[in-house]
């Protein structure tokens, strides 16, 4: 299954809920998700929709994969220097 993330932030996370959710319920039905895409205005210091997106997916058992660029935002973000 596929859920593109270039309409917004919001659109994209209630794709990721579709991807996640079960084929019974109207979903994917998907175990394990994988993106690249980041948007320069997502929150830096909490939870945005995106997070909270992903939180409730992996809640469901779902893998959830980021690309290389958003590895580098949250690492930044964890060790508190930017790499």
């Amino acid at each position: 299954a596929f859920y593109t993330g270039y309409n917004s932030e919001a659109d994209f996370a209630n794709g990721i809920g579709k991807l996640a959710a079960s084929v019974a319920s109207g979903g994917a039905g998907a175990k394990v998700i994988a993106d690249d895409i980041g948007y320069f205005d997502e929150p830096f210091f909490q939870d945005g929709i995106l997070a909270q997106a992903i939180d409730a997916a992996a809640a469901q058992g779902v893998v959830y994969f980021f690309g290389r660029r958003q590895r580098r935002k949250f690492r930044r973000h964890e060790c508190g220097v930017g790499l």
